[in-house]
C-alpha cells in the first residue's frame, strides 16, 4: 500500500467530514467515538497540527492535534491546568482510519508524528482521551508511552479515560 502524508488544511475538510462519517457508520457501539464538529474542524485546519494519510488522492487517515494553546478543547481544562500549563500541552484529538485501511498501523504512525511536531513547538507533556471500551486505541497509546491519568464524563457526558504522557527532548 502506499501512502503520502500532507497538512491538512480548509481544502481537505469535506473530505475530512466524509471519512468521519464512513468511520462513525461502521462502528458498531457508536460511544467509542464521538465525532469531531465541523466548527471544531474548520478551527483546528486553521490553528493546529493536522494531518492526512492519502492513498490515491483519497484520505485514508486522518488526526489532530491541539497545539499548546488555551482553549477549552484543551483536555489540560478536564484536568484543572492553569494557563501557563496549558500552554506547555498538546491534545491528542480526532484520528480516524478508513475501514479498508485498518490494520496497517496508521494510528500507531500518527503518534510519532504528532510527538515530533509537539516537541517543535515546546510541548511538554501530551493529553488524549479514549473510551474504556475502545481496547485497540487505548492499547496504542499505552504502548506508546502514555498513562492513564483520569475517568471523566467528557463531550456531553460519555466515559473516558484522559491518558498522558511526558514529553522528552530527542536524544
Amino acid at each position: 500500500m502506499s501512502l503520502s502524508l500532507q497538512r491538512c488544511d480548509e481544502t481537505h475538510l469535506t473530505q475530512i467530514l466524509e471519512l468521519q462519517e464512513r468511520v462513525c457508520c461502521d462502528l458498531i457501539q457508536r460511544e467509542l467515538y464521538v465525532p469531531t464538529g465541523k466548527d471544531e474542524l474548520r478551527e483546528s485546519l486553521a490553528m493546529d497540527y493536522c494531518l492526512g494519510a492519502f492513498a490515491d488522492d483519497r484520505l485514508a487517515m486522518f488526526t489532530l492535534m491541539i497545539v499548546n494553546r488555551v482553549t477549552p478543547r484543551s483536555l489540560g481544562h478536564a484536568l484543572g491546568y492553569d494557563e501557563k500549563r496549558l500552554r506547555q500541552t498538546v491534545t491528542f484529538d480526532s484520528t480516524f482510519v478508513s475501514p479498508e485501511h485498518r490494520g496497517y498501523g496508521l494510528q500507531g504512525l500518527a503518534l510519532p508524528l504528532k510527538e515530533r511536531e509537539a516537541a517543535a513547538l515546546g510541548a511538554q507533556e501530551a493529553l488524549a482521551s479514549v473510551s474504556p471500551e475502545n481496547t485497540p486505541s487505548l492499547n496504542n497509546l499505552l504502548a506508546g508511552g502514555f498513562t492513564i491519568l483520569a475517568r471523566q464524563r467528557l463531550y456531553g457526558g460519555v466515559d473516558r479515560f484522559i491518558v498522558g504522557k511526558t514529553l522528552g527532548k530527542e536524544e
